[in-house]
């Protein structure tokens, strides 16, 4: 921030960040789909349980694209930053109000929820898909702990009363 100055950090961070997570994850998708060994799988002849399970995927993307739609989808992809920065606008932005409404009133992190829905629910799971789809796992539940705080400093109490009313991860369910 120091090094680049303040204006442009918070101009272009998120969009940056962004790219550099697409990037980086280009080459584990494909050699995700290197993968030969067969995880689990299951039989083509039990076609009841492979539309369930393509269902559950389903229902997973749908939730994820409803999520970022429910929160400013360009602030999330950095756009609105950067056209804050060549517009002269305000930087940083002001923080979004918080959002208890739609599936956020289920569940505190439904972005995270539907995504786990989408890799871990596939009809044939293969090894290096089962290693990135832990790992993955992994960063949601540690990432959404850390988002947890960023969100306690910036909304106080309210995000406190919200995390006590609201289960983490998976709707329905509290964890202690």
């Amino acid at each position: 921030r120091e090094r680049v100055g303040k204006r442009r950090y918070y101009g272009f961070y998120r969009i940056i960040y962004n790219i550099v997570a697409l990037v980086s994850l280009a080459p584990v998708t494909l050699l995700v789909g290197t993968s030969q060994k067969i995880m689990w799988q299951i039989h083509p002849d039990i076609w009841y349980f492979i539309n369930v399970v393509n269902l559950i995927q389903m229902i997973g993307t749908l939730g994820m694209i409803v999520s970022l739609f429910q929160i400013d989808i360009l602030r999330f992809a950095g756009i609105k930053q950067v056209w804050a920065y060549f517009t002269d606008g305000d930087l940083p932005l002001k923080n979004e109000p918080l959002q208890r409404n739609g599936l956020y009133r289920y569940m505190r992190h439904p972005l995270y929820f539907f995504g786990l829905l989408s890799m871990w629910f596939v009809p044939t799971m293969y090894d290096l898909q089962l290693l990135f789809t832990i790992l993955a796992t992994a960063y949601f539940v540690f990432g959404s702990r850390w988002e947890e705080r960023r969100m306690v400093n910036a909304f106080g109490q309210d995000y406190v009363d919200y995390q006590q009313s609201v289960p983490w991860l998976i709707p329905f369910v509290k964890f202690r």
